[in-house]
């Protein structure tokens, strides 16, 4: 609200409840007055982007005295087209999933999935997961899921950066200042920044849509682009109070086709190749992260091994007879499966003599100096 003794109090642009609250005008010109006040004063000094909380709580404010769904409607409107004008369109909507504020708005596409992160409740993240998880289900219809930010040197940070990574969703963290943990964030991102993000907001694999996750391993599943190859990832989420175990298969994954597959796991860098499911035990208070791949020729690329989803990395894969031509947006430990490898060529470079192996995982160390890194693999038949 607004006080009445503050510098930004105009009775032309603030609607005053009977209950003695002053409110922007719930109207599209009206309160397009003091948004676009408001607005162009954040922009002077020097704010770029905002995160607009506590939108459901329009309800909280108008009921009875305004039509509800057009207030909400109005006020969106009037918000947005001040965004627009001095934020080029960066906003996050906020505790904003009432149904009068998802079909109120008119252009923002960003809009978050959850209530809030709570760092000093240890049991908060099953509860952080459990309505990311299932709100992404109807939401994620309607917009691209925020699934808030977390902080990078929490005693449950690993947990939180791995579901974020699954998320889909935008990549930011809210730490104390001098305490941020870059070891949490760069398997997030590449070197310029970029996250490296998947197609969509994660949901509940089909077998775990209705059972209980007290009592069994959460999957979330989502897809990714390797070039013009889609690749799954999967997340497995043991909040049980036992061990359990859990099946790994590509039905996993809607719109994901083929014959055989390699699944890749992101934490022991693990290749394994399957051609229905495998199971894997998880402690509880554990997750597993998996990247799922097609196996289309002898060579699979994996990535950028040190991401969770490195495989975004990858700019391009092209087959051409005995030949695997890979472009990466950047340098790193990279990583690929397949057997009889005659030879391997970096920036025109051979590397040969550099692969190293693990667990059916065959990587390299690439020179991360450049941006784009051309990676050229030769097979002996």
């Amino acid at each position: 609200g607004i006080h009445r003794e503050s510098k930004i109090y105009n009775k032309e642009y603030v609607y005053s409840t009977r209950n003695g609250k002053h409110l922007p005008y719930p109207h599209r010109d009206t309160g397009r007055t003091f948004y676009d006040q408001w607005y162009q004063y954040l922009s002077e000094q020097g704010i770029s982007f905002v995160k607009v909380d506590g939108q459901s709580a329009i309800k909280n404010y108008y009921e009875d005295h305004e039509p509800l769904c057009e207030a909400a409607r109005e006020t969106h409107h009037a918000l947005e087209n001040a965004v627009h004008t001095y934020m080029n369109d960066q906003i996050i909507n906020c505790m904003g999933m009432a149904m009068e504020n998802i079909m109120g708005r008119g252009t923002s596409a960003l809009s978050r999935n959850s209530d809030d992160f709570l760092p000093n409740d240890e049991q908060r993240f099953y509860e952080h997961l459990l309505q990311n998880a299932y709100n992404a289900v109807y939401h994620d219809e309607f917009y691209f899921c925020d699934w808030d930010m977390f902080w990078s040197s929490h005693f449950d940070a690993k947990r939180h950066a791995a579901l974020r990574a699954i998320s889909g969703g935008p990549v930011y963290i809210s730490d104390k200042i001098g305490e941020t943990n870059e070891k949490t964030i760069k398997p997030l991102i590449l070197n310029s920044g970029q996250v490296l993000r998947l197609n969509a907001s994660a949901k509940p694999t089909i077998d775990c849509m209705f059972t209980d996750p007290k009592d069994e391993v959460l999957k979330l599943f989502n897809t990714g682009d390797c070039g013009e190859i889609t690749v799954g990832a999967l997340a497995c989420f043991n909040e049980t109070n036992q061990k359990k175990s859990v099946s790994i298969s590509y039905k996993d994954f809607i719109g994901l086709d083929g014959q055989k597959w390699i699944v890749y796991d992101v934490q022991e860098r693990e290749c394994i190749l399957v051609e229905d499911h495998i199971v894997k035990n998880i402690p509880k208070d554990d997750f597993l992260y998996f990247n799922v791949f097609p196996m289309l020729e002898a060579i699979t690329p994996i990535g950028l091994v040190d991401k969770w989803n490195g495989f975004i990395a990858i700019e391009s894969v092209f087959y051409d007879q005995n030949q695997c031509q890979i472009r990466l947006k950047e340098g790193g430990m990279f990583g690929f499966y397949g057997q009889k490898i005659k030879a391997m060529y970096v920036n025109g470079v051979d590397r040969t003599k550099n692969i190293k192996q693990n667990k059916g995982l065959n990587y390299i160390h690439i020179d991360s100096s450049e941006d784009m890194q051309s990676v050229t693999i030769s097979i002996d038949y």
